[in-house]
């Protein structure tokens, strides 16, 4: 009787922390997704920004990548805050596959002039010259057969440009890694 009062206390406590854990998983998975903002609203890049690292977190981890982030202050602008959360997610992941083990990655947010500047930088083997012209094309891909589609890229460049009317670009310089820059207009899209 003494063994199951102590071992219902130890379970219960366990219970109670992995009831947490998967309290924030939901959580941060509708932060990210957003599913009452299907409309665009006033947000916060760095909201954004945020909540997708929160998905990728345990990657992060896992790999021992390091995690630079230089956030300015920026203005909240008019968005689909849902959509730019799959273009950070979709960048961040690549980022720190290519970064691999023990990589480093830089995200750096300002504001200049009419647009809110968001740059992720990766110190991985960058994108060969060949692929250069190719990567925001739909299906391709430069992973293993299995471990992606080649959509994720192309997904980004369309959010930010056709819905956003914003740009985003990348420079890229082989063994030293990629940046992407996205530039989303501050006026009413």
């Amino acid at each position: 009787m003494n063994y199951i009062l102590n071992d219902f206390s130890v379970l219960q406590k366990a219970t109670l922390e992995g009831t947490g854990k998967i309290k924030k998983i939901v959580s941060d998975l509708r932060d990210y997704s957003r599913v009452d903002d299907s409309e665009k609203i006033l947000c916060n890049i760095e909201e954004c920004i945020k909540n997708s690292l929160n998905l990728v977190k345990s990657e992060i981890k896992r790999k021992s990548t390091k995690l630079n982030l230089n956030f300015s202050k920026t203005t909240d602008i008019e968005c689909y805050p849902s959509q730019l959360n799959q273009v950070f997610l979709n960048i961040i992941i690549n980022a720190v596959q290519a970064a691999g083990e023990n990589g480093e990655i830089t995200i750096n947010l300002y504001e200049k002039e009419k647009y809110i500047i968001v740059e992720i930088e990766d110190n991985g083997d960058g994108i060969l010259a060949e692929n250069k012209s190719k990567i925001f094309e739909p299906f391709f891909t430069t992973k293993p057969r299995g471990v992606g589609v080649g959509l994720g890229l192309y997904l980004s460049y369309r959010i930010i440009k056709d819905i956003h009317k914003g740009e985003i670009c990348f420079d890229s310089i082989s063994g030293k890694g990629t940046i992407f820059t996205i530039f989303i207009p501050k006026g009413v899209i």
